[in-house]
């Protein structure tokens, strides 16, 4: 938590004697929904009554709104809610209970509505869509959209759509933050005991770091239940760019509220170099709101150059301009330990012969390894450095995998499309028959290998080759609940094709979440032993955020999935 600095200005401490009518302004509408006629949940009722405690002790406006019945009571909720939210600083809606998707649509549900079959939904349960709108055309600060739905799904659906689980992902209008309990196209638990995994911790850190700003908070939220779950519940967020700070209370580190803002743009050179603001999760961008009398570690980074990382602290308010100049880095900088082959051959392309996999080559190169702004175990970035190797061009196929197994374990059949519902013990026994009939030195990648082809060569790329996931992913949002034939998206600057999306990829480490501290320079092979194994890259029913780059996933040596396949390394 940020210390509070040592000198108050005057400004500050006028604004802790300003009368209660004059501090920010927070509304919140809460709906439980439990006694459904389709089977009670445990947990609805009490997660929102224990919501609505919370927040009236911090100041809000609260709208309890238990067991909901119909359509029409879910959007006279809304609409009074609505009416509220004009003059808010934050306006806050929360929902638990079935949420369901229905043809791109998601569907909070009534407690009472009858639904007997699919195009029932539409007509009785409330639109998400509906209430997005109404905040949005009524809010002049944030709006936070917390969904801690989709237990399961017991309605009747149109065969025709396919069996999409939970809600879809939606894109956050403008100064909103929309939290899921779980990913898109995932269920959430109910819980075992008097509240759901995810109202859990959020109601814990409520109670011990309401002054965090609230992006923050909700992060940390999402760790806890991933670490409490196993994994087997994942929250995410998805956030539109926020223009102040906003905290549950009064932020930390001045008692001075949304109205105090620095707006940060930092100048690197060269111009391409990335920028980062470690200590907070929100992405930068050029314009980006910060507090006053609060440090912020920036850092700038570029291929090639020394990395500067600067902590700034501003007193004022207003548009402020951070200009870093970084420099080259000398020639005898650390470079990889590489045995060196034939020019030739460590520069080529390369097709095997049997089963007709592409090979692309990779130089020998450093790059910064990692991300501040996921999950702990993305932390913290760090220097890696490779030898050269050569990396499949496409995921395996089903086509490849049948010439060396004879068989096809696939759900979503097709010659060219990924082989999946293969664990990591399969993979190397098909490594072991490639390599016998080849008498090559085929591999899984390593974590450290498979992130720099990823990011076309080390660039600073969100996604696998792109800022834009539509353009080199088939994902939730687009890939039509299916897997997609290798190689349709746009390749990435390496000329590697849906390193992002289609299907998860399995890498050759073992898992261990603080392993990036204690990493080596050169071509770590992560952990020693383990029990869990490493898979990246995301797949076709994921949401954007687990397509980034940095994204790093563990699951047992036996685990197989209808989104989860792999590509080889060649060492030449």
């Amino acid at each position: 938590m940020t210390k509070y600095p040592r000198h108050f200005t005057f400004l500050a401490l006028f604004l802790t004697l300003l009368s209660p009518l004059q501090a920010a302004k927070k509304v919140a509408l809460i709906i439980g929904n439990a006694d459904y006629n389709v089977g009670r949940l445990n947990n609805p009722v009490n997660d929102a009554r224990s919501l609505t405690k919370s927040l009236r002790d911090l100041g809000f406006t609260v709208l309890y709104k238990p067991n909901l019945a119909s359509r029409e009571a879910m959007e006279l909720a809304v609409e009074e809610f609505s009416a509220q939210i004009s003059s808010a600083d934050i306006a806050l809606f929360y929902y638990s209970g079935h949420g369901v998707q229905r043809q791109g649509n998601n569907y909070l549900m009534p407690t009472k509505s009858v639904i007997n079959k699919a195009s029932h939904v539409r007509h009785r349960a409330m639109n998400v869509s509906f209430l997005m709108d109404e905040m949005t055309s009524h809010s002049r600060g944030l709006n936070l959209v917390i969904l801690d739905a989709c237990r399961d799904d017991p309605y009747p659906r149109d065969s025709k759509s396919g069996a999409t689980r939970g809600l879809g992902r939606m894109d956050a209008p403008s100064s909103t933050i929309i939290a899921y309990a779980t990913k898109p196209n995932a269920t959430a638990a109910d819980g075992s005991g008097q509240h759901s995994p995810y109202t859990l911790q959020l109601l814990r850190h409520l109670q011990s770091q309401a002054h965090r700003p609230i992006d923050d908070l909700l992060n940390s939220v999402n760790v806890a239940v991933e670490n409490d779950t196993q994994r087997q519940q994942s929250p995410r967020l998805e956030m539109s760019p926020l223009h102040n700070i906003y905290c549950f209370a009064t932020c930390s580190g001045s008692q001075l509220s949304l109205s105090t803002q620095v707006q940060l743009t930092v100048k690197p050179s060269p111009s391409d170099a990335s920028v980062r603001i470690l200590n907070i999760v929100s992405k930068y961008q050029d314009g980006i709101g910060l507090q006053t009398d609060k440090d912020y570690k920036i850092e700038v980074a570029r291929l090639g150059y020394k990395r500067q990382i600067k902590t700034v602290r501003y007193q004022q308010g207003g548009n402020q301009v951070l200009s870093v100049v970084l420099e080259q880095e000398s020639r005898n900088q650390e470079r990889p330990a590489v045995t060196r082959v034939s020019t030739t051959e460590q520069s080529q392309p390369y097709t095997d012969p049997i089963t007709g996999m592409k090979f692309v080559p990779i130089q020998p190169d450093c790059f910064q390894m990692g991300s501040n702004f996921g999950q702990g175990d993305e932390k913290p970035v760090h220097r890696v450095c490779l030898s050269a190797y050569a990396i499949g061009k496409y995921e395996v196929t089903q086509a490849q995998w049948q010439k060396v197994m004879g068989n096809n374990p696939s759900s979503y059949k097709g010659s060219n499309k990924p082989v999946e519902q293969v664990s990591w013990d399969d993979v190397q026994g098909f490594i072991r028959k490639l390599n016998q009939q080849t008498q090559q030195n085929y591999r899984l990648p390593t974590e450290a290998e498979w992130e720099y082809a990823c990011r076309s060569g080390g660039k600073e790329q969100e996604y696998c080759g792109s800022n834009n996931a539509n353009s080199v992913a088939w994902y939730g949002k687009n890939s039509g609940s299916s897997t997609h034939d290798v190689g349709q998206k746009q390749a990435n600057g390496s000329g590697l094709y849906d390193m992002s999306g289609n299907v998860y990829e399995w890498v050759s480490d073992w898992y261990d979440k603080g392993y990036y501290k204690n990493s080596p320079t050169n071509n770590p092979q992560g952990p020693s032993s383990g029990r869990r194994r490493v898979y990246r890259g995301g797949g076709w029913y994921d949401g954007a955020y687990v397509l980034r780059s940095a994204d790093r996933y563990d699951i047992s040596l036996g685990y197989r999935h209808y989104d989860v396949g792999f590509r080889l390394v060649r060492k030449p």
